[in-house]
């Protein structure tokens, strides 16, 4: 997923692979390097550019340029974040498996849920996802099963 801002006119670009959370950091279209100190900043300008983990929203990133944050989204709602996470009973109750399906339902869901401006549709995607997530666990719990009992 890709983000675009301007600063100081410059246009920055960040780049995050939302399964591996990988980042990259662009300005003007050249990539830039990480520093080799605490925290890996990039640097651009001589401003030190900081990208963390925004808490539950793991798809967007929270950016720090010299202590000021820059918003590249609008931040969850409570309950686009109740909805997003609502594949969470899977990781406590249904196994290695479970947890699996679970944590790629929730990221997948948090992807889906921004990934869009109109958001009923967005909402759609998040319930069918949390749908296919639940029917593919019981699933491969039958497969299971019935591999376990024969």
């Amino acid at each position: 997923m890709d983000f675009v801002f301007k600063y100081k006119n410059e246009e920055i670009k960040i780049s995050k692979n939302i399964l591996t959370g990988k980042i990259k950091l662009f300005a003007n279209n050249t990539e830039l390097e990480r520093l080799d100190e605490k925290n890996k900043p990039f640097v651009i300008n001589n401003n030190k550019i900081y990208i963390k983990n925004n808490g539950l929203d793991l798809v967007v990133p929270r950016v720090l340029i010299n202590n000021e944050e820059i918003l590249l989204a609008e931040k969850l709602k409570w309950f686009e974040i109740i909805i997003c996470f609502f594949p969470l009973p899977l990781i406590i109750f249904g196994g290695a498996i479970g947890g699996g399906l679970a944590g790629l339902g929730i990221v997948l869901n948090l992807f889906f849920i921004r990934s869009g401006k109109k958001r009923l549709f967005n909402f759609l995607k998040v319930i069918i996802n949390i749908i296919i997530i639940f029917i593919v666990y019981f699933i491969i719990s039958l497969i299971l099963n019935n591999l376990i009992k024969h």
